[in-house]
């Protein structure tokens, strides 16, 4: 399927979800026969649809909620098929949670979509200035700029990703699944006496073999992978001491020197979890 078949179709899903809160029999025609003329590869025969059957007069709304479930049934089996699917789904579902941000949150939806999508898309030479200069700074007091100048930097990497969607979607980029026969260990025992709390220390845990997970899978050199391992057992170790937050941040910090020469595979992972485990 197209990048625009799987928008349309996820589109129509959502529109049969929705009429079974309350619909009329128009709008279950109008929807029905919009899908008959758009899915040509569907047997429409081959599906018992209540509105086209019964008399409108005598289709009681849990006959139209089940002509929802057949038609949602029926177009989820079209795009589970497609290989595409899964990725371009989220992609769509980002888009639509991004655009919807307040000004607040802006900045934090443009690292994120940096460091989640930077490993497969290339983004222009500005993005990747900011983020990079943002990496040697303080992650309490980033600054990317005006809202409306970042506004549009938004858009422009929503349209990039979107992008993407569509190229991946027409054969132009084949998604490949690294792959590792020999899986280095780390450990990450906790050897200091400190005062987090249960629910701190599961969520370090969770974060870092996550983040571990990461990079055993990213097919780094032998060498990098081990430097990297060894920096997030020491990052761990510092997270997990029994010190101020300050003074956690000091020996912190020099994680972002190290990790903006690491390029932006190694980025991608350590930099999120520095700035949410830094709280």
């Amino acid at each position: 399927m197209t990048y625009e078949q799987i928008k349309f179709t996820i589109e129509q899903i959502r529109k049969f979800e929705n009429q079974k809160k309350e619909t009329t029999h128009e709008k279950m025609c109008s929807l029905i026969e919009r899908c008959q003329n758009y899915y040509t590869e569907i047997n429409f025969n081959n599906l018992f649809i209540r509105t086209f059957s019964y008399c409108y007069e005598n289709i009681t709304q849990e006959e139209y909620v089940q002509d929802c479930n057949t038609m949602i049934f029926t177009l989820q089996g079209l795009l589970d098929k497609d290989k595409n699917y899964p990725i371009v789904r989220d992609i769509i579902k980002e888009i639509e949670n991004f655009r919807s941000k307040s000004k607040n949150s802006i900045k934090e939806s443009i690292k994120k979509i940096y460091f989640t999508y930077s490993d497969r898309i290339k983004f222009s030479k500005i993005i990747e200035k900011m983020i990079a200069e943002d990496i040697n700074h303080d992650p309490f007091t980033i600054e990317l700029g005006d809202n409306g100048f970042n506004k549009n930097l938004l858009e422009s990497m929503l349209k990039t990703i979107e992008n993407y969607a569509n190229d991946l979607c027409n054969g132009k980029i084949t998604k490949t699944t690294p792959t590792k026969s020999d899986k280095l260990e780390i450990t990450v025992n906790n050897t200091n006496n400190n005062t987090l709390t249960q629910t701190t220390e599961i969520n370090i845990e969770i974060e870092f073999e996550n983040a571990v997970k990461q990079i055993e899978e990213a097919c780094l050199p032998d060498v990098q992978e081990k430097e990297v391992l060894t920096k997030l057992q020491e990052l761990k170790e510092i997270l997990e001491a029994k010190t101020t937050r300050r003074a956690k941040w000091d020996k912190v910090k020099e994680f972002f020197k190290w990790v903006a020469e690491q390029g932006i595979q190694v980025a991608s992972v350590v930099v999120p979890l520095l700035t949410n485990t830094i709280k």
